[in-house]
């Protein structure tokens, strides 16, 4: 099994995403606004999500105008050159997905880690 890199994961930060091609595991809470913000720092987005259903295509329907490519039913194959892969909640880290990345030497952040580096970017609500 291979393992997980995380060297490249700490070096690469939110500035240099523009112009990268990111991917997102999941859609839902985490992952729509996952999307905006990278593609917000213009990153090249690709989500991914196992499940096809009414729900999921709504949510693509939202993201796609944005210029977000949005793959449902396929959440096992790692899209061709993604160089960063942010994963949402209920994804194992066994996964084909995660499998694949380390394979290829991708850094994976949590949506969590994503929140900490983009803190501070953006202004709290209420603020002046």
């Amino acid at each position: 099994m291979a393992s997980f890199v995380t060297s490249d994961a700490v070096a690469l930060d939110v500035s240099d995403l523009a112009g990268r091609q990111v991917t997102v595991a999941g859609l839902g809470v985490s992952g729509v606004p996952a999307a905006r913000a990278l593609r917000g720092l213009g990153a090249s987005v690709t989500v991914v999500n196992g499940s096809d259903g009414e729900a999921q295509r709504a949510q693509a329907a939202e993201l796609e105008p944005l210029g977000i490519t949005v793959r449902l039913g396929d959440g096992e194959t790692l899209p061709k050159g993604t160089e960063l892969i942010v994963t949402t909640p209920g994804w194992k880290p066994t996964s084909p997905l995660f499998l694949a990345a380390a394979e290829a030497n991708v850094p994976i952040w949590g949506d969590v880690e994503l929140a900490w580096r983009l803190r501070g970017r953006t202004p709290r609500r209420g603020s002046r």
